[in-house]
């Protein structure tokens, strides 16, 4: 995997802290920003901890502008947040890259505007941008969800394999999804 110097991961004391503790052996300096300090702190001591929450647009702004320009974000945002999307992609070092996890609904087949919805977060900025949606997982003909190992080494090799758009899983057929 490519090396970045400075990486943020939003929403990564949950699902995502596997992937937080692996980028740090991908990058100089790694910070995750979540709304719960003590849970980003467990994650790894070191990572730098930003406590914020993304809906709230003040506090957002006032985080990113007391940290170092990212070359790489990795973000796991709930709902749609547009405002905390285009904040975080605008953030980024030119040249850099956006990665966006989403949920399953964003890939379902009967909704192809949902993608294009995320994508409109990084129009007309000089940077890179992957989405990766997750799915689910087909096993002796019942599904479940992606568990946290399968969604961060799904997430890795994505921002590894550096296509436009990733699915850990699988999202066919849409009315297996559990």
């Amino acid at each position: 995997m490519k090396r970045f110097e400075r990486v943020l991961i939003v929403g990564g004391s949950g699902m995502l802290a596997g992937f937080a503790r692996t980028l740090c052996n991908h990058a100089v300096r790694v910070s995750v920003l979540a709304r719960n300090e003590k849970r980003i702190r467990a994650v790894s001591d070191t990572i730098e901890s930003i406590a914020c929450d993304y809906n709230d647009g003040v506090a957002l702004s006032e985080a990113l502008s007391q940290i170092e320009t990212p070359d790489l974000i990795v973000a796991w945002i709930h709902g749609r947040a547009p405002h905390a999307r285009r904040a975080l992609a605008e953030s980024v070092l030119a040249e850099g890259r956006f990665v966006q996890v989403l949920g399953s609904a964003h890939g379902d087949p009967g909704h192809p505007e949902r993608l294009a919805e995320m994508a409109k977060a990084v129009e007309g900025l000089p940077i890179d941008y992957q989405a990766v949606v997750l799915g689910f997982v087909l096993e002796g003909g019942k599904s479940r969800w992606l568990n946290n190992t399968e969604i961060c080494d799904g997430v890795l090799a994505a921002i590894d394999s550096e296509r436009a758009l990733s699915i850990v899983g699988t999202l066919e057929p849409w009315s297996a999804k559990p």
